[in-house]
């Protein structure tokens, strides 16, 4: 619709002045103002949401994801990696600098971030999806390090909790015929 992003903006700041102690509808208008180009008001709206929610890690995953799209790669990495020293559990930190690492062609450390992810992401049915993209990026992250079995069973589980994922489907399929199986 050509209109979408304005009505998803207006929707966003609605829901922002609605409940201002809750990040997401904020962080949802940052995400719209990206997928319209408007980078720089981006960029201050996710200083203002880390003006006033400095303690929560999606914010700061957001914005180093932001800065990683516009290659300020060294600010991602610091960002992330100050995310995580405030709470080394959070899943939601590992997931994001396992994606940045692994995007930056650092499989082995991505790993060992994705699996904490994977461990700690919550139970809950609305994140199911959430799951699955953890466990295909830590997929996708042994797969670059050659481990085909390893991969091949945590696609097998992303595709467990989403059977329409399509990046499972096609790492399945590639691990598949990198072992020389029948797919």
């Amino acid at each position: 619709a050509p209109r979408a992003l304005a009505i998803a903006e207006e929707l966003y700041q609605r829901a922002a002045k609605y409940d201002p102690k809750d990040p997401v509808p904020r962080l949802g208008l940052a995400r719209c103002l990206e997928a319209a180009f408007e980078f720089e008001q981006a960029f201050a709206t996710y200083e203002g949401l880390l003006v006033d929610f400095a303690h929560r890690e999606e914010v700061h995953v957001a914005l180093a994801e932001l800065e990683a799209k516009l290659l300020l790669h060294d600010s991602a990495e610091a960002r992330l990696r100050a995310a995580l020293t405030r709470n080394q559990g959070a899943w939601i930190t590992r997931f994001g600098l396992g994606r940045f690492l692994l995007g930056r062609a650092r499989a082995s450390e991505a790993r060992e971030h994705l699996k904490v992810a994977w461990q700690a992401a919550p139970q809950v049915p609305e994140l199911a999806d959430v799951r699955a993209a953890i466990r295909t990026t830590l997929a996708d992250a042994q797969l670059a390090l050659g481990e085909l079995g390893e991969a091949e069973a945590t696609y097998r589980s992303a595709l467990a909790g989403d059977a329409k994922n399509e990046r499972a489907r096609a790492g399945l399929l590639a691990c598949e015929t990198l072992a020389g199986k029948t797919p």
